[in-house]
C-alpha cells in the first residue's frame, strides 16, 4: 500500500474516531416542561371531591336566579333600624351579667405579649382588674353617645395584648384587647366607671366594652327622643369622609 493510500485510510478512520465522540459527548436538547406538553405531578389525593363541592352547587346562578325580590316600604325600613341602632337608650339593665362581662379576664392565665414583643406579667393584669370596678357592674344606667369614632376594648387601657408573634395572625396588628370598633353618633348605655373614671363600660346595639370616657357624652331623655324621633338620616357611600361642624372638622366617616 503507497504511502498516499495510507494517509488517506489514517485520515478517514481519525474522521471516524472523532465524529463517534462528538455524537456521544454532545448534550441532548433539554425538554422544558410546559402546559402545553401535558406535564403532570402525581398527586396522592386527586380525583378525591370535597364533600361540599358535591353538596352544593358550584354555579353561582343556582343562588342568584332565586333570590326573592324584597319589597318592603322605607317606612318600615327605617323603623327596624331605629329600633336596632337606639336599643341602647331603651335598656333598663345590661344585656349581659356580669360574668359574662368579665370573660376577658381569661387572658390572665394565658401568655400574652405587648407592643415590645415581652410578655405581660400578672401584675399588669391584676391592675387593670382592679380599674374594671366589676363591683359597681350596672350601676349607673345613663345614657350617652359616641362624639368620635372609637373603640370598645376588653380592659380598660389602650395597651395592646397578642399572643406569641412568630404564629401566624397572632401578632400585630390583632390585638386581643380589642373588642370592636365603634362609630360617630353612636348610642350607649352605660353600666359603669372605671375606677380612675378614665374609662365607661358602655353596651351598643351590637357590643359591649371599655371606652374611653373622653370620647362619649351623656344624654338625657329629652335629647334621646330628639334623636330618635328625627328623620334627619344621612348615610355615607364612601369611606373616609369628612364631617364637618360650623365649618371646623369633626371626624370621617368609614
Amino acid at each position: 500500500m503507497s504511502k498516499k493510500n495510507k494517509f488517506l485510510l489514517f485520515t478517514f478512520f481519525t474522521f471516524l474516531l472523532f465524529t463517534g465522540c462528538s455524537s456521544q459527548n454532545s448534550p441532548s436538547p433539554v425538554k422544558q416542561n410546559t402546559l402545553s406538553q401535558n406535564f403532570e405531578i402525581e398527586d396522592k389525593i386527586s380525583g378525591i371531591i370535597p364533600d361540599d363541592l358535591k353538596q352544593y352547587p358550584q354555579d353561582t346562578r343556582y343562588y342568584t336566579d332565586n333570590i326573592p325580590t324584597f319589597n318592603i316600604p322605607r317606612e318600615e325600613l327605617v323603623k327596624r333600624f331605629k329600633k336596632i341602632y337606639f336599643l341602647p337608650w331603651k335598656m333598663e339593665s345590661m344585656h349581659i351579667d356580669k360574668q359574662q362581662a368579665m370573660w376577658g379576664y381569661a387572658y390572665k392565665n394565658m401568655k400574652m405579649y405587648g407592643e415590645n414583643y415581652q410578655q405581660i406579667n400578672s401584675s399588669w393584669f391584676q391592675k387593670q382588674i382592679k380599674n374594671s370596678n366589676m363591683k359597681a357592674f350596672d350601676t349607673i344606667k345613663q345614657k350617652a353617645i359616641t362624639i368620635k369614632n372609637s373603640s370598645l376594648r376588653v380592659f380598660p387601657s389602650h395597651k395592646p395584648m397578642y399572643k406569641n408573634y412568630q404564629s401566624a395572625g397572632e401578632g400585630y396588628p390583632f390585638d386581643y384587647n380589642q373588642n370592636t370598633s365603634i362609630k360617630i353618633n353612636a348610642p350607649l348605655y352605660i353600666s359603669h366607671y372605671s375606677k380612675d373614671k378614665a374609662w365607661v363600660y358602655v353596651s351598643s346595639s351590637f357590643a359591649a366594652g371599655w371606652i374611653p370616657f373622653h370620647d362619649i357624652a351623656l344624654v338625657d331623655d329629652k335629647l334621646a327622643s330628639k334623636f330618635f324621633e328625627s328623620d334627619a338620616l344621612y348615610i355615607t357611600i364612601k369611606d373616609k369622609t369628612a364631617i364637618y361642624k360650623n365649618g371646623f372638622f369633626r371626624e370621617y366617616t368609614y
